[in-house]
């Protein structure tokens, strides 16, 4: 749990400083990422939510560069950018 809260605090600031900044992207390096548990990815998710409910003159893009060797990435990313095609990419 202390990791769950440590990330959602992460990405909440996270998004404010990218908006702040008005940023065109967030980019995240997953390619030595080799375990993430679903309430992490639910974060994701949230996070990605909220930059798809922003203000369209504040989106932004995320970015994942992930590691193509990790099935368990590509499936979870996948989903991500299923779910948020317009602003969520995969390296």
């Amino acid at each position: 749990m202390a990791v769950h809260e440590r990330l959602k605090a992460f990405l909440d600031d996270l998004h404010g400083t990218v908006k702040a900044a008005r940023a065109k992207e967030a980019v995240f390096e997953f390619q030595e990422l080799y375990f993430m548990n679903s309430s992490c990815l639910s974060l994701l998710l949230r996070f990605i939510n909220t930059v798809v409910g922003t203000q369209s003159s504040q989106q932004y893009v995320v970015r994942f560069k992930s590691n193509p060797k990790l099935r368990w990435q590509q499936k979870s990313l996948d989903a991500l950018r299923a779910y948020a095609q317009d602003h969520v990419f995969i390296e």
